[in-house]
This record gives C-alpha cells, structure tokens and sequence, in this order.
C-alpha cells in the first residue's frame, strides 16, 4: 500500500493511483501552500490578481490538503512530462491535469516558471 499523502481522500485516491502507474515516476510532490503556489505559477503566470481570485474558491482546509503532482510516463517512443493538481474531497474536488509530449519543452517551461 502506498503512503497517505493527504487528508483528503481524493489527493490520496488521485496519489496512489499515479504511483501504481507502470512506467510512472513522481518526480515532485508539493502539498499544501506550496501545491496551491506552484499550480498559481503555471496557471496563471502573470497575473497574481487572478491567480489569488482563483484560489479564493477554496476553504483554508482544502488548500491545506491539497496536493501537486510533478511526473514522468515512458511511452512507446518517448517520455512525457505532466503534472496532476488535487484539491477538495472525494465529494466537491477536483483534479487538474495535463502533460508535455516534448520532455525537454516541459521541464524548461516548469523551471522558467520556477515551479521545479
């Protein structure tokens, strides 16, 4: 069984499924502030009026269980980047995703925007 990462069941529904993946490897994992920080960076990179207006939908409680997923999948041909936000519980949550099919333009936008 892979360890709680959250005290919200969906983060830690959302994490053990991500970590069971064949050919999958977390790469980082911020919770908490820092998961609502970087996900504000690579959402809304210049603007702090919308990305503090977008995080006001959530209750301290929710940011404080939420959890951002850095990963690597290995494909047939190569290996992709992504990233996977989780806030709220199983009930009212939500869980954020995409991925970078160019490895090397992922990790460079990730580190221009100073989230790894």
């Amino acid at each position: 069984m892979t360890k709680e990462v959250s005290k919200s069941e969906l983060a830690n529904k959302v994490y053990i499924e991500m970590s069971t993946l064949p050919k999958t490897k977390i790469v980082s994992l911020f919770k908490g502030k820092h998961a609502i920080d970087r996900i504000k960076l690579l959402f809304f990179p210049d603007n702090d009026k919308k990305a503090t207006t977008w995080a006001k939908r959530w209750t301290p409680a929710e940011k404080s269980q939420a959890i951002f997923i850095i990963y690597e999948r290995t494909k047939k041909v190569n290996t992709i980047i992504g990233y996977q936000f989780v806030i709220g519980n199983l009930k009212t949550g939500s869980s954020l995703g995409s991925y970078w099919n160019d490895y090397n333009e992922g990790i460079t936008e990730l580190k221009r925007l100073d989230i790894i």
